[in-house]
């Protein structure tokens, strides 16, 4: 499988605004990770879905 990754505007590290994409081989066993693992602390997952909420 593949990992997608697109990088869009200056708060994703752009200097240069253009189609950003990266494409990432996974396999088995490999310990990539993009998050970090375990569970949201009380009303945290809340507070960033809020957050997002409020930017859509």
């Amino acid at each position: 499988g593949v990992n997608l990754a697109l990088s869009n505007h200056e708060i994703a590290g752009q200097t240069v605004p253009h189609a950003h994409f990266h494409v990432i081989p996974r396999h088995a066993g490999d310990g990539l990770r993009h998050w970090p693992q375990g569970k949201y602390a009380e009303g945290e997952m809340k507070e960033y879905a809020e957050k997002i909420k409020v930017q859509l």
